[in-house]
């Protein structure tokens, strides 16, 4: 600490600042402040969000498939517009295909009735469903692929590629 006892600077004896009123002082007070005040907000928007984060989450409201149609709006960035149509059967739902679309309509041998899901509900989870999927290769081929599908109002989505299914409305 400095100590002025010189006239008009701390005749007092008290201690004296050598950077008062400085511009980098006054600049560092600002920056300061200003940390202080976004610290501030995000405290605020943190505590804000984990109150909403635990307030009790509504179930969803239990789809009916049974008879519903989707179809496949775009798969991977192309448009494709085949659509499926899903019908009990034992204790899950097979997706029958009612409408081939873009791709499957250029491929030979694809039937207008193939299976292409076979699923189950998932024990616990309403409008979750697992199974297979099956596909139609060029080559004549019908691989599976096991697939998870979920309902949510208009739309359902699945495990395997970036798809866009949408609920077709008679």
């Amino acid at each position: 600490m400095l100590w002025a006892t010189s006239a008009g600077q701390g005749d007092s004896g008290a201690p004296l600042d050598p950077m008062a009123g400085s511009v980098v002082v006054g600049t560092m007070h600002k920056i300061a402040r200003r940390a202080f005040q976004v610290f501030a907000a995000f405290t605020l928007c943190g505590t804000f969000l984990g109150a909403c984060a635990s307030t009790p989450v509504v179930p969803l409201k239990k789809e009916e498939i049974d008879g519903t149609k989707y179809k496949l709006v775009a798969i991977s960035g192309r448009l494709d517009q085949r659509v499926v149509q899903f019908r009990k059967r034992g204790g899950g739902f097979v997706g029958i295909l009612v409408q081939k679309g873009k791709f499957l309509q250029e491929q030979v041998g694809v039937p207008n009735d193939m299976e292409m899901f076979r699923v189950g509900p998932v024990e616990g989870a309403d409008n979750v469903y697992e199974g297979v999927f099956t596909t139609f290769q060029a080559d004549g081929t019908r691989p599976e692929t096991e697939v998870k599908l979920n309902f949510f109002k208009d739309t359902m989505s699945w495990n395997l590629e970036s798809a866009t299914w949408e609920r077709v409305k008679e």
